[in-house]
């Protein structure tokens, strides 16, 4: 008699928007040795302008020395990273570059990454045109295997969601996100951009992610997330 023994679900720490905060990134390597999660994900903006991108190389400096390399950390810059934080980013050896690559985490969910955003008013750095913003997005999702299975890792949320509210109930979310989103249906779709709209919704069948940032308080949010047949996913602050 044979008998099957089930994985155990892939367990994730999401943070999104640090700009450079360095308060926050020590909260989340001791965050991240309490929890030893499957992988840390680090979306945009991770330093911003003004910040010297050298910063990334201390950051590594102190993952090596506070957290098990055994626990993988991915990292993609998002509007507000300047261009020359890639190159940087890339000589991280402790950092996984999202960009560009399919990702697997923990050997069983494949991650696909956008850094750049619909337009804003504040005219940075990573910014499109929704159509050109589909393109890329599109661009990124053919190199999946299984969509179904993935892990959508965007910087700018879905339109029209509890993910991107500015003021009075004002969407400002990409619509061409919601379009990658509805069309494929991935089981996690993750996101950042959009400080004060943390959140967790759904479209369709793919459970959509804004853990939020208060950066500038020194207040770490993240997204303690388990993928499984289901995905179950939780807020919170530090």
């Amino acid at each position: 008699m044979s008998r099957v023994l089930a994985l155990a679900p892939t367990r994730l720490v999401y943070v999104a928007d640090l700009h450079g905060s360095t308060t926050c990134w020590t909260k989340l390597l001791q965050l991240a040795h309490r929890l030893k999660p499957d992988c840390i994900i680090v979306g945009g903006d991770l330093l911003g302008p003004g910040v010297d991108p050298k910063l990334l190389k201390r950051w590594e400096t102190m993952a090596n020395d506070m957290l098990s390399p055994e626990i993988p950390i991915t990292m993609s810059p998002g509007n507000y990273d300047p261009p020359d934080i890639d190159e940087v980013l890339k000589g991280c050896r402790r950092f996984i570059y999202a960009v560009g690559q399919v990702v697997i985490l923990n050997g069983r969910h494949e991650m696909v990454s956008c850094d750049y955003v619909n337009p804003s008013p504040f005219n940075t750095f990573r910014e499109l045109a929704e159509e050109k913003l589909l393109e890329l997005l599109e661009d990124a999702i053919s190199q999946l295997s299984s969509v179904e299975n993935a892990v959508f890792n965007f910087h700018a949320p879905p339109y029209g969601t509890r993910l991107d509210v500015v003021g009075e109930a004002m969407h400002v979310g990409s619509r061409a996100v919601r379009t990658v989103i509805e069309r494929y249906q991935p089981k996690l779709s993750l996101h950042g951009h959009i400080h004060e709209s943390a959140s967790i919704d759904k479209i369709e069948r793919t459970v959509c992610v804004n853990p939020g940032s208060q950066h500038h308080r020194g207040i770490l949010n993240y997204a303690l997330i388990e993928l499984d047949e289901e995905v179950s996913c939780e807020l919170a602050s530090i």
